[in-house]
């Protein structure tokens, strides 16, 4: 009996770690409608519950009468020792049956789990596919189109006139019979809300049933200065189609072989006929295509609509297109029976008022405020810049800029008597005032902003131009620039600067800057005249009219006060590309977190502005300064760093090919393969002194290329034979420019005699190999 009794203490001290494992549950933390945990939650409670009668029992056996009765029952055959121990067992029993059917179920998870990744893997094989077709590599593009969506936020209501148009029911309905025409085009001036509509209309649709596909694409102002037509309607083109493509399921899968077969085909209306308008394998999949595109001009539209046109007219599959567009001239384009137009000034009156009313509320005069005539006031702001705006937001906005400091009744009602002048006359007052109220810095950096905006030949964004202004000394500011740039100038959902209206753009180029303005210009270009000016002053005080402990910076803010704040907006056209150029030299010459933002588009650009540039013209401390500047360029081992070695760190070969490495391989085009730079160098070091100017001055352009590029050519030998480039886009990056060099020099054992020459002051393990290398 006490082996038994002993037996059900060893019992009860494993239920007890049982309990452990199970506290969780017994203290309801386990979460998850899991039928099996519940039951092991009730075993759990039961094996407590005989081990608490274990413990009683083991408390009564202190007394000598119950251990007798105890021995007693056992002789009996009722021993409570062995009920005990029974039922335990039997738990216990029952437990591992749950956990075993526990066991089978988790199995079963990790077979599903294991088909999810398959099929999660198959599909992304199909995406792949997919892609390759498309020339986007492999990968998925990125999303251009939702991030322009998501940064377009349209006041809540506006454009909810159009869902009432029985045109547009009609047009949306998918699978519509009858008279529907299959395109929308909706025509409207610059800044009458072309754009939000669009953004309306893709919400609008994508809340609709699943039985759609809705594609779009936003084309913003700058998207046509930094690529060509072909490819930026190639990229158009292949994002709707992608969105088409990837919408479902059953669409993936089912496009995916096409793909496969196909491979990938540069012909872009080719692909579509391919893929969707000629697969008879889609066919039985009921979808309506509802593609948008917001912001094309003639030069796209011209070349967009031949596809346009046999999407609109496809039998086998359901196409519905909507543009949106500046252009006035659609039917010289567009079949008319294809297409119903509509000017959106004729119908935004709602959407105009709607903005001013939310706009309204954001003023602080009229914000919680109780003046008996506030409402009256709302009222006639509304009416007045409604009628006087005539549908363009742009040109509402900026009046409301205007608005949005006053408080007075007075000053409000002046601003409004101004809005029915003259647009032109508007434009030239809200300079001069933009010259009144702002500070000579925030001026000049206005100005910069508008040579670059005017004078690069790709969009600058803000990243561009805030890094040029801290590579040209302007004083650091914490408001963002965007924020300082208005009210002329404003950036688009991608950073890209572009002037806010036509007319600012306009004034700044049609009207010469002021005398004060020239005057500001002679007195920086001349800087050194300056400081020879303030020189006189100071030895004069010093020793003709001896002055004893003056303010020399309080004396020379007065004499100079004039001069110094007599900045105002304009855009010296005849110094641009100069001054152009002399960013893009110091980003190249001198190192900081500044200029290395600026590295890339210094090294595509500085040659085109050199060549723009007149070195006749130049004024002459300027072409003194590019002079140095490309002098410093060409011989300093860290700016030849800066243009010929790459700096890219942890990133992929692939991605370095197609990024920097890229890079890399046109700046040795332009300075290496073809005589551009060489050019360039000979028309701005003409008159120069230096060595480097007199090589380039040199007539024979392939001796040119020896003389002046050999201190980079060194350089990169170095890099490659002592500075131990091991990875593969430094040898590479090395090969390729010594390969060019090499092309580029009259005798080719003259240059492996400069090469051998150049190994001795190596050591002698690399010695060896760049001998060998060079016979």
């Amino acid at each position: 009996m006490l082996d038994k009794l002993k037996g059900l203490l060893d019992q009860c001290n494993y239920i007890i770690g049982r309990v452990h494992i199970y506290k969780d549950n017994l203290t309801g933390q386990q979460k998850g409608p899991n039928e099996g945990v519940v039951e092991l939650r009730l075993i759990a409670a039961k094996l407590l519950h005989a081990y608490i009668r274990v413990l009683c029992l083991s408390v009564s056996l202190h007394s000598h009468s119950k251990f007798t009765l105890l021995l007693k029952k056992g002789f009996l055959g009722v021993d409570e020792v062995d009920d005990l121990m029974n039922e335990m067992n039997n738990l216990v029993h029952e437990e591992n049956n749950v956990l075993t059917a526990l066991s089978f179920s988790n199995i079963h998870d990790v077979q599903q789990v294991l088909e999810q990744q398959k099929n999660a893997e198959t599909a992304q094989g199909w995406r792949q596919a997919i892609s390759k077709a498309l020339g986007f590599e492999g990968d998925d593009p990125q999303p251009v189109w939702s991030r322009s969506l998501k940064e377009i936020v349209p006041v809540s209501g506006t454009g909810s006139w159009l869902w009432e148009r029985s045109y547009f029911k009609t047009w949306s309905t998918p699978n519509a019979e009858g008279t529907v025409k299959p395109a929308l085009i909706l025509q409207g001036i610059e800044n009458t809300g072309k754009t939000y509509m669009m953004a309306n209309i893709v919400r609008h649709l994508e809340e609709a049933p699943t039985d759609r596909v809705v594609a779009y694409y936003f084309h913003g102002k700058t998207s046509d200065m930094s690529t060509g037509f072909n490819r930026t309607l190639e990229f158009i083109s292949c994002s709707l189609l992608w969105q088409c493509a990837t919408s479902s399921e059953s669409l993936i899968k089912s496009l995916a072989s096409k793909c496969q077969q196909m491979g990938y085909n540069p012909c872009f209306l080719d692909a579509w006929n391919q893929l969707l308008l000629q697969n008879k394998e889609i066919n039985h999949i009921k979808r309506t295509f509802y593609l948008l595109i917001d912001g094309l001009e003639d030069g796209l539209l011209k070349r967009v609509f031949p596809l346009l046109e046999r999407l609109a007219k496809s039998k086998d599959q359901t196409f519905r297109i909507f543009l949106s567009t500046r252009s006035s001239s659609l039917s010289a384009h567009f079949d008319p029976s294809l297409y119903s137009y509509y000017h959106i000034q004729q119908n935004n009156n709602q959407d105009i008022e709607l903005f001013i009313k939310h706009r309204l509320r954001s003023m602080p005069a009229f914000d919680d405020t109780k003046h008996p005539k506030a409402q009256s006031y709302r009222e006639k702001i509304l009416r007045t810049v409604h009628e006087a705006t005539k549908g363009d937001f742009e040109w509402t906005s900026i009046i409301l800029d205007r608005l949005r400091s006053k408080h007075y009744l007075a000053d409000i009602d002046e601003v409004l008597e101004g809005v029915h002048k003259p647009r032109e006359e508007q434009v030239r007052k809200e300079i001069e005032m933009f010259n009144k109220t702002r500070a000579p810095e925030e001026i000049q950096e206005m100005n910069e902003a508008i040579r670059w905006l005017l004078t690069a030949p790709v969009a600058p964004s803000l990243d561009n131009v805030t890094a040029a202004l801290n590579v040209n000394g302007y004083p650091d500011s914490l408001m963002p620039l965007q924020s300082r740039l208005k009210p002329l100038l404003d950036a688009d959902e991608y950073g890209r600067i572009h002037f806010r209206l036509n007319e600012f753009r306009d004034y700044v180029l049609n009207h010469e800057k002021s005398i004060n303005t020239q005057k500001t210009d002679i007195i920086i270009a001349n800087s050194t005249s300056l400081e020879k000016e303030k020189e006189t002053v100071h030895r004069f005080l010093k020793y003709v009219v001896p002055m004893k402990d003056y303010d020399k910076a309080k004396l020379e803010k007065i004499l100079w006060r004039e001069l110094s704040t007599s900045a105002s907006l304009g855009y010296n056209q005849r110094n641009a590309h100069v001054e152009m150029a002399m960013t893009c030299l110091r980003a190249l010459t001198s190192e900081s977190d500044n200029t290395e933002k600026l590295r890339l588009y210094a090294g595509d650009y500085i040659l085109y502005h050199l060549e723009q540039a007149d070195p006749k013209t130049t004024d002459k401390n300027y072409k003194e300064d590019i002079e140095r500047s490309l002098v410093k360029l060409l011989t300093d081992p860290n700016c030849i760093d800066s243009l010929f070695w790459t700096r890219a760190e942890h990133m992929s070969h692939q991605t370095w090919t197609e990024t920097e490495g890229k890079w890399l391989m046109n700046n040795r085009k332009r300075w290496l393969y073809t005589p551009d730079g060489m050019t360039q160098l000979a028309r701005w070091l003409k008159n120069s002194i230096n060595q480097v100017a007199e090589e380039a001055e040199d007539k024979d352009s392939t001796y040119r290329h020896d003389k002046i590029l050999r201190h980079a050519a060194e350089r990169i030998a170095h890099h490659l034979f002592v500075g131990n480039a091991y990875t593969r886009r430094e040898q590479l990056t090395a090969i390729h420019f010594l390969n060019g060099y090499v092309s580029r020099v009259d005798v080719y054992a003259k240059v492996c005699k400069s090469f051998v020459g150049l190994a001795c002051h190596f050591p002698d393990s690399r010695r060896l190999s760049i001998q060998k290398k060079s016979r």
